[in-house]
């Protein structure tokens, strides 16, 4: 008599894990030089990849568009979004973090990953408390 709950509810915890799956994003932020990406954003995608979900990328900068060319053609990645402005000179984390903040806001990723570098220590880690899903790698 017990024994239909534990089966179905063992056909629907897999299920659920599925939707959670299906459902989840992951923004990647990179790490180049206005020219050539860093190795160490691949190390990032590698990582968002396995998480499952879609996984897309963040390119900020004064003229990286060849940069998020490279990045569009890397294997597994959903989206490339690009923010090309002067004020994103130099990387600092105070231009940086309002951009990484406004895109949180409308994109709702579950995740917010980057590579372990200084680059990736200064915007994440200022909107980390208010973002509450970065990891480094």
């Amino acid at each position: 008599m017990f024994s239909t709950p534990s089966k179905v509810s063992s056909l629907i915890r897999p299920l659920n894990t599925l939707r959670l799956a299906r459902n989840q994003s992951t923004l990647v932020l990179v790490e180049h030089n206005n020219e050539k990406l860093n190795p160490v954003t691949l190390n990032a995608i590698t990582a968002a990849r396995a998480l499952g979900g879609e996984v897309n990328c963040l390119v900020a900068g004064t003229s990286c568009g060849g940069v998020a060319k490279e990045v569009s053609s890397v294997e597994g990645i959903s989206k490339v979004l690009v923010a090309e402005d002067a004020a994103f000179e130099g990387f600092m984390p105070e231009k940086l973090t309002p951009l990484l903040l406004a895109s949180q806001d409308q994109f709702k990723f579950t995740h917010i990953i980057a590579g372990a570098s200084a680059f990736s220590r200064g915007p994440p880690s200022q909107s980390c408390s208010t973002v509450r899903c970065f990891s480094y790698l």
